[in-house]
């Protein structure tokens, strides 16, 4: 890995803006709100014109690569329903954002799966990319369902926008494929559920590619994205049908989401993340930037269920207040390591490191592995230091929300660049591989679509908070 280090700066020195986001002065709603403007613009220019999301741009060959399409696509379309929404419909553009918001949904449901054994489920894997096959860990007969959930919320959100019912029910179709198939047949463990799938058995793999069938390398919770609980929820509201298969389905659903839940719960450590999933790596306690902060997501889509909603759960005798007071503090707990991964610059690496400093005091530090920052960490972390700070959880948070604010529009390629594909989006740099589809000795360096899509998200959140709580001093422009 030594030659690594100079090819970032250069990188850097090339491509990037500068890496600061130092906490002085919150950025005005303006200046935010022309950054949404710009990186909505930059997520057209990189969304193909069948809808789907062009995910990777490879800087040494400067070509679009697939990377798991179907989550991509599926938040990039509500990142561009989301800046639609908050630059208003008076916005002359407003009509382009939302059009392409349902293009990317119409790609996403035509991935649907008619026949066979995984009829009702949607595809996800990658296909053959500029002549040189697929690159991905979604090629060939398999894929891994968190692609599916990942990029599911977005098809609830636009039903209720376009009021068309269509892209509701293909997800829902999916979650409940993945209910009746892919649950792992353990009493002991009702919320865990296999990662793959064989697509043309229909089987869940149920052995990794190291030959191990532990259940924590070959199956998650899964509960990131929500699904279930989407799927749930829409049932609930649906009057597209009162059949008692609907009926028993609904409540299905949300036990079985909550089972997630509180699988989830149980398999989290002391640092708030789930160091024994991967994409984290239990290895040498590194952690992913993303994955653990979409699991706290969802804990608190839990905790705001119960919170609304009159349904109990057999969880803690049907004490919603005790299930509720659990998640939150759970979700606490993985955005306070976060907050400890937050760079003083509001940078978050793609690689941290855990270390203990003494475990008899649970006291540890982050270390960074600082070569590659994601945009997307930033932004998804954003979204959960925000919402921990509405519901009065988060005041600690709140340097945090400011400096991941300032750090997204602080580290926007300009919309003058010379290079198309890079104008206007927010700054992710990815290091995974050598390009071995290429040569041996290419390295995979990637600007990845990810931190806009993401980022164009949580911004507009934070503006719509903004927008409602004008006497909020601490982390609002006033």
């Amino acid at each position: 890995m030594k030659f690594l280090f100079p090819f970032v700066f250069i990188v850097f020195y090339f491509y990037a803006p500068i890496i600061n986001a130092a906490l002085t002065i919150i950025p005005s709603k303006n200046d935010i709100l022309q950054s949404i403007k710009i990186a909505a613009n930059a997520a057209l220019r990189n969304q193909y014109s069948s809808g789907a999301a062009k995910c990777d741009y490879h800087l040494l060959q400067s070509k679009w690569f697939d990377y798991e399409r179907l989550w991509h696509t599926g938040q990039l379309s509500l990142g561009l329903l989301k800046a639609a929404i908050v630059l208003g419909p008076n916005d002359i553009q407003y009509n382009d954002f939302t059009r392409k918001a349902i293009l990317a949904a119409n790609w996403w449901i035509y991935q649907k799966i008619d026949t066979g054994p995984c009829s009702g489920l949607v595809n996800s894997t990658d296909i053959d990319e500029n002549g040189y096959g697929c690159i991905t860990d979604a090629c060939g007969i398999t894929e891994d369902l968190t692609d599916v959930s990942d990029g599911s919320h977005s098809l609830f959100e636009i039903t209720k926008f376009t009021k068309n019912n269509t892209y509701a029910d293909i997800a829902a179709n999916s979650a409940i494929w993945q209910l009746e198939h892919m649950q792992v047949s353990n009493s002991k463990h009702p919320g865990l559920y296999y990662n793959v799938v064989n697509l043309t058995t229909g089987n869940p793999i149920t052995e990794n590619d190291r030959g191990t069938s532990k259940l924590e390398n070959v199956s998650r919770s899964n509960i990131e994205g929500s699904l279930f609980l989407d799927t749930c929820k829409y049932f609930m509201i649906s009057e597209r049908e009162n059949s008692s298969r609907t009926l028993k389905l609904h409540k299905k659903l949300c036990d079985s989401f909550f089972e997630q839940a509180n699988e989830t719960i149980q398999r989290q450590d002391k640092y708030g993340l789930w160091m024994l999933w991967t994409p984290n790596d239990s290895s040498n306690n590194r952690f992913h930037p993303r994955f653990n902060v979409w699991y706290a997501l969802s804990l608190l889509d839990a905790a705001d269920f119960l919170n609304t909603s009159s349904y109990t759960h057999k969880f803690y005798n049907g004490n919603n207040g005790a299930l509720i007071k659990l998640y939150v503090n759970a979700s606490i707990r993985t955005a306070e390591t976060y907050a400890f991964a937050q760079q003083e610059s509001g940078t978050i690496y793609y690689w941290n490191q855990l270390v203990d400093i003494d475990k008899s005091k649970n006291k540890f530090k982050v270390v960074p592995e600082k070569n590659a920052p994601c945009g997307s960490g930033v932004a998804v972390s954003l979204s959960l230091w925000l919402r921990l700070y509405i519901k009065g959880y988060g005041d600690k948070f709140s340097s945090n929300i400011i400096k991941s604010v300032k750090w997204l529009i602080e580290n926007q390629f300009s919309e003058t660049h010379a290079d198309l594909n890079l104008a206007g989006a927010y700054f992710e740099v990815g290091f995974r591989k050598i390009a071995h589809w290429v040569s041996e000795n290419t390295l995979d360096v990637v600007q990845r679509d990810l931190a806009t899509n993401i980022g164009l998200q949580a911004l507009s959140d934070y503006i719509m908070y903004c927008n409602k709580n004008p006497r909020d001093k601490i982390i609002c422009f006033q």
